[in-house]
């Protein structure tokens, strides 16, 4: 599986200026982002290897989310989370969030 990371973002983009919910965007692209395999993909495009920031499995997922993406501006993260909390809300995956991740995305809500 192969997608467009550029094509993503600007559609995501142009759907959140628009009010078009991020799940949708990702099923119009052909995208499930409920399916671990496509959050692979894309993380694996974006030249994150995921198996080894956790190699055993384990690790500060709250941390290594917060560090890759130090250099954004409060504004973004901000968006960013509005994001995520939205697909979360759709993919019905919020039960399964970790505590340390929910909260750093409650942090980036704040102004």
């Amino acid at each position: 599986m192969s997608i467009d990371l550029e094509a993503l973002r600007r559609r995501l983009m142009e759907a959140l200026a628009n009010g078009i919910s991020p799940v949708e965007v990702f099923k119009e692209m052909g995208l499930n982002p409920g399916d671990p395999a496509v959050i692979e993909t894309l993380l694996e495009q974006a030249g994150i290897d995921w198996s080894s920031i956790f190699a055993e499995g384990q690790g500060d997922l709250a941390g290594t989310v917060d560090k890759l993406v130090e250099g954004m501006s409060p504004e973004n993260k901000q968006q960013l989370s509005g994001l995520i909390a939205s697909l979360i809300g759709e993919t019905g995956s919020e039960p399964s969030l970790p505590v340390d991740l929910k909260e750093l995305l409650e942090n980036w809500q704040k102004p």
